[in-house]
C-alpha cells in the first residue's frame, strides 16, 4: 500500500514525453526519469551521453586527446567517414577538433 501511493504522488507529477523511433530525449542526469516497459518484441536502444564545460578542471588535454582518438577509432570500426557523416557542430560537440599537436583543451 505504500509504494502503491508513493507512485500516485510521483505519477501524478509527470510529464510524458513522446517521440518518434530514432528520437533523442536529452535532460539533466539530475531529473528524476524513467520509462514505461516495453511490452513490444522491438528492441528499445538507449545511449548515455554525460557532457560538462570544456574547460571543466576534468577534462584535460590528454583526457580530451584520448576521447577523440577512442572516438575516431569507433568511427573507422563502424565505416563511418567522419568527414562526410559528422557537421561541425558535432565534431565541437564530440571534440573531433582537437588536433594532436594543439596546446588547448
Amino acid at each position: 500500500r505504500h509504494r502503491h501511493s508513493y507512485y500516485q504522488y510521483y505519477h501524478h507529477r509527470t510529464t510524458s514525453i513522446t517521440c518518434r523511433a530514432g528520437s533523442a530525449i536529452l535532460w539533466d542526469q539530475r531529473t528524476a526519469h524513467g520509462s514505461a516497459p516495453n511490452n513490444s518484441t522491438k528492441w528499445r536502444y538507449a545511449q548515455f551521453f554525460k557532457f560538462f564545460p570544456a574547460n571543466h578542471t576534468a577534462m584535460t588535454t590528454e583526457r580530451a586527446r584520448h576521447r577523440r582518438a577512442a572516438l575516431l577509432r569507433r568511427f573507422a570500426a563502424a565505416g563511418v567517414d567522419v568527414d562526410a557523416a559528422i557537421t561541425p557542430h558535432g565534431r565541437r560537440v564530440f571534440g573531433l577538433d582537437i588536433d594532436d599537436d594543439d596546446s588547448g583543451g
